[in-house]
């Protein structure tokens, strides 16, 4: 296991508790992010093949990757992660036996509910605030755990036609 990959998946989106050393623990949540983000490097080809846009998603993330911990940073390196649950469902499964920190719960529902109505918006908007992304993400998973999103379901399935 990869220095930093122990830690839960809430701690890596939101960063470490505000007691306790603060700069060891967010150097600590960004070796867990970049660990996990690594593993999407080797993930990708397997799921995608040899091909050029594999390649060059892969060279994205790796650039994610070598970006420094400042908190611009950490946003962007949240939102590739993010990215890559909402997309990728071995990312998704890989939380599934990390019940006890509440990783699987966590992984579910923002795979399931949170980032299916956000990452669309995220994209609508060229990525250009990872930040923001983030924080509404972990916003509408926290606070509004278990609620539908924006009639998310009645909107595009319960609807008569007109």
């Amino acid at each position: 296991m990869a220095h930093g990959q122990h830690l839960g998946l809430r701690t890596l989106l939101l960063g470490t508790p505000l007691l306790g050393d603060r700069d060891e623990g967010e150097l600590k949540v960004a070796a867990g992010i970049d660990s996990h983000l690594l593993a999407l490097v080797e993930l990708l080809p397997k799921i995608y093949g040899d091909s050029e846009p594999c390649r060059q998603a892969v060279l994205e993330v790796g650039t994610v990757v070598d970006m420094t911990a400042t908190r611009k940073c950490m946003a962007c390196k949240r939102a590739m992660l993010l990215y890559a649950l909402a997309t990728e469902k071995e990312v998704c499964d890989h939380w599934k036996d990390r019940r006890s920190d509440g990783s699987a719960d966590l992984a579910r529902d923002l795979n399931q509910r949170v980032l299916p109505f956000l990452t669309p918006r995220f994209f609508k908007h060229s990525c250009q605030s990872p930040e923001s992304f983030v924080m509404l993400t972990a916003m509408l998973a926290e606070m509004w755990q278990g609620e539908d999103l924006g009639n998310f379901r009645a909107a595009h399935h319960d609807r008569p036609s007109r």
